[in-house]
């Protein structure tokens, strides 16, 4: 139902889109070996949410939590392709 609403409210955007997803984990507390990691449950939202979205949606999967700063740098990234985009 999470990735349902996700999908709905990211379709409805007017502007370029993208959406980074941390593979490995959300947060500090459930990132790759930590208790709270599903790697399984993870997927199964990420792919929920594909299903959700509109095809010019473009969905980067980063190998990596969202807790480093690798990726940080994945979002710089993609927040200057996506300002490329709109012409900024």
């Amino acid at each position: 139902m999470v990735a349902d609403t996700m999908a709905d409210k990211l379709n409805r955007a007017k502007a370029p889109v993208k959406i980074l997803i941390p593979l490995g984990g959300w947060s500090s507390v459930d990132k790759r070996g930590t208790d709270f990691y599903d790697r399984d449950l993870d997927r199964a939202f990420v792919e929920e949410l594909k299903k959700g979205l509109r095809v010019d949606i473009e969905v980067i999967e980063v190998d990596t939590d969202l807790d480093t700063s690798e990726f940080a740098q994945e979002v710089v990234k993609t927040f200057s392709e996506i300002m490329e985009m709109a012409g900024t």
